[in-house]
């Protein structure tokens, strides 16, 4: 698909839908076509920023996402209130098109990192609260929902 408009005017990208996100930017469908590299390729026109400042939010079914990685949502974070890199245990629910949970054993250079992915809430807070009732040092707290988990990338 061709972008036109805004900061990825001209841009080649993979995907499709009604709106894609790109940069943090809106595109949406259009009926027109433009040519690049000798193909037709649908135009997605940029959605101009509303009179509050920002792009209207679609529904989630009408975004196709553009990333390399795919967003993630920190929908629940607890951590046992230990600081200790052999004794601290972080756990997440993270909701992708999945619903992921994370738990990690240790501190984020040397720690363990285990994840499970589940179909539902109701099956990923299953598992969350067996890992928050395992026998562990300290107590359990949830944390702030902003906190990005962590990494399953080496390096």
């Amino acid at each position: 698909m061709l972008l036109r408009g805004g900061p990825g005017d001209g841009q080649v990208v993979p995907g499709g839908g009604e709106t894609v996100v790109w940069h943090a930017c809106l595109y949406d469908f259009t009926s027109e076509y433009g040519r690049r590299g000798g193909r037709d390729l649908p135009v997605y026109r940029h959605r101009p920023l509303g009179w509050w400042g920002r792009h209207p939010i679609p529904t989630a079914q009408t975004i196709e996402r553009m990333y390399d990685h795919p967003v993630q949502e920190v929908v629940q974070r607890w951590w046992n209130g230990i600081w200790g890199r052999l004794t601290r245990r972080d756990v997440w629910l993270v909701r992708e098109t999945r619903w992921t949970v994370m738990a990690r054993a240790g501190d984020t250079e040397s720690g363990k990192l285990l994840r499970w992915e589940f179909g539902s809430e109701p099956e990923a807070l299953e598992m969350i609260n067996r890992l928050l009732r395992a026998d562990s040092a300290g107590q359990w707290r949830e944390q702030d929902r902003g906190t990005r988990p962590p990494t399953t990338d080496p390096g």
